[in-house]
């Protein structure tokens, strides 16, 4: 998957940061073929970038609407969020491995109100 983020220069960030990264929207896409058999109502991707860094700092996603629970909209695959930044310990001497690194973009992801933008830049009806 070709990703906007990832394509940005790498940006060191600290586990130990006390810094909260604050994101704001910047494009979502709705894709045109989706798997109804499997209760895949719409899908796409989702681009959001730091707006309290001096660094560019970008997340993206795909994202799933799902029609059980109705209209669920979830990260498609919480293993495939894509960013620049590359986590470091507390040192900023050794990166930390691909795992942890998935947590932290996760528990960014998850603190965001993504679904509410996602939804309205891609049309979709949430209950």
């Amino acid at each position: 998957m070709n990703w906007t983020a990832r394509s940005w220069p790498a940006v060191l960030w600290s586990v130990s940061s006390k810094t909260a990264l604050k994101f704001a929207h910047l494009q979502t896409t709705r894709l045109t073929s989706v798997d109804a058999s499997m209760g895949c109502v719409a899908y796409g991707r989702t681009l959001w970038a730091c707006i309290n860094s001096v660094d560019a700092i970008g997340l993206g996603w795909e994202w799933a609407q799902l029609d059980y629970p109705q209209n669920c909209l979830l990260v498609a695959d919480a293993m495939s969020v894509a960013s620049n930044l590359r986590f470091v310990d507390a040192a900023m001497e050794r990166f930390v491995s691909a795992n942890r690194s998935t947590v932290y973009l996760n528990t960014l992801v998850a603190a965001l109100d993504w679904r509410a933008e996602v939804a309205r830049q891609a049309g979709l009806k949430l209950d």
